[in-house]
């Protein structure tokens, strides 16, 4: 059904997810997003301490703004939807959301 074609990723996605949460819980958007990864106690990373941060996805992010995730996938011999994974946890955790 969905052979030959490829997903597009905009970079927007991770707008789309933060309204979501807004809208769904009536909350700012660092409330709402902090809730979803929160664990049930309250506690963030649910316990777990944070791992440090790859060099490479810090790279990633930086070269995602000016190439597409399949050029930069492949600089890293990683697919676009891989590169788009780091990159969003990234982003998540430089804003003190961690990620489960």
């Amino acid at each position: 059904m969905g052979e030959g074609r490829g997903i597009t990723m905009t970079g927007n996605e991770d707008n789309y997810i933060a309204l979501m949460a807004c809208i769904l819980s009536n909350k700012s958007a660092d409330a709402a997003i902090k809730s979803i990864f929160n664990s049930r106690d309250g506690s963030e990373n649910m316990g777990r301490p944070l791992a440090p941060i790859n060099q490479d996805t810090v790279s990633m992010a930086e070269m995602q703004k000016t190439m597409t995730y399949k050029q930069v996938g492949e600089q890293f011999g990683l697919s676009a939807g891989a590169v788009f994974v780091r990159i969003k946890r990234y982003k998540l955790r430089m804003l003190g959301v961690p990620s489960s």
